[in-house]
């Protein structure tokens, strides 16, 4: 009886590990395009920080999206490093 529980148990695992790969794959993609997009938002905040002078809309446009990136970077750090422990 065992025996035969054996190789379904085996076919419902690997379906799991299968799902979990596919899953994972896509993390890591949507990890990827974090990260690039994340270096774009840094270039621009280098070029808006260069000519934000007294423009209080611009300062303020530019603290958001420095908020922004701070908070992509810190999510991308946490599911790069939940990847690597797996």
């Amino acid at each position: 009886m065992v025996v035969a529980a054996v190789p379904y148990a085996v076919q419902i695992l690997g379906g799991f590990i299968v799902q979990e790969g596919r899953f994972l794959c896509r993390i890591s993609d949507k990890v990827k395009i974090s990260q690039n997009r994340l270096q774009l938002l840094r270039g621009f905040l280098g070029e808006a920080d260069a000519r934000q002078q007294d423009v209080e809309t611009v300062r303020i446009w530019v603290a958001e999206i420095r908020n922004a990136a701070c908070d992509l970077e810190e999510m991308s750090q946490i599911s790069t490093s939940y990847l690597i422990v797996i």
